[in-house]
C-alpha cells in the first residue's frame, strides 16, 4: 500500500503564508505601477491644457512689449524724475540687479525701457518680488509693462529660475532739448 507524502502542519502553513505575501507583493507593485500611469496621464493633460492657455495668450509675448512701449499717453502726462528713481532704487535694495535700454525721444520726454531682475530668486522671495513690483506701479512715470518668472523642479523641490520686471520709464527731457514753442 502506498502512503500519502508526509508532511508537517507547520511547514505547510508556513508556505501559504509566505504563497499569500508573494502574490499581495506583486498585486502592491502592479498597482503602483498602473497608479504612476495614471498620474503620468494627469500631468500630460494638465501640461496640454496649460501649453494651449500659454498658446491662446501669445498676444502677450516681448513683440506686445513693443507696442505698449509706444502707447505712453499717461508717462508723458507724468514723467519720473531723476530723484524719484533714486529713491525707487534704494527702496527695493540690492538684490536687483538693472539694465536700461536706449532711450527713444517722444515730444518733450524720453521713452525708456528697464528690466529688474531678482538675483538668485527663490521661492520665498515672493515678498520682495511683490513688493518691488507694488512700488514701481506705485510711482508716477513708471509703468510695469510684463512680469517674467519662470520656476523649475517638482512638487518637493521647487526652485525659481527667473524673477524679473520689465518697466517702461517716462523721463522729462533736459531743458536744453525741449523744442521752442
Amino acid at each position: 500500500m502506498i502512503r500519502g507524502i508526509a508532511f508537517s502542519r507547520s511547514l505547510a502553513a508556513t508556505a501559504a503564508v509566505g504563497w499569500v505575501s508573494a502574490a499581495g507583493a506583486e498585486w502592491y507593485r502592479r498597482e503602483g505601477i498602473s497608479q504612476r500611469i495614471r498620474d503620468e496621464q494627469v500631468v500630460e493633460n494638465r501640461a496640454a491644457t496649460l501649453s494651449g492657455a500659454i498658446a491662446a495668450k501669445a498676444a502677450f509675448d516681448d513683440g506686445s512689449v513693443d507696442s505698449e512701449l509706444r502707447s505712453a499717453g499717461e508717462i508723458q502726462a507724468r514723467p519720473l524724475s531723476r530723484e524719484a528713481w533714486s529713491a525707487f532704487l534704494r527702496e527695493i535694495g540690492d538684490r536687483w540687479s538693472l539694465s536700461l535700454d536706449g532711450a527713444d525721444s517722444r515730444g518733450d520726454f524720453l521713452l525708456q525701457q528697464a528690466t529688474l531682475r531678482l538675483r538668485s530668486p527663490g521661492v520665498g522671495d515672493w515678498p520682495i518680488i511683490v513688493a518691488a513690483i507694488r512700488s514701481a506701479e506705485e510711482r508716477s512715470g513708471v509703468r510695469v509693462v510684463a512680469v517674467r518668472i519662470r520656476s523649475s523642479g517638482d512638487q518637493q523641490r521647487r526652485a525659481m529660475d527667473v524673477a524679473e520686471a520689465v518697466l517702461s520709464i517716462g523721463w522729462p527731457k533736459p531743458a536744453r532739448e525741449v523744442p521752442a514753442p
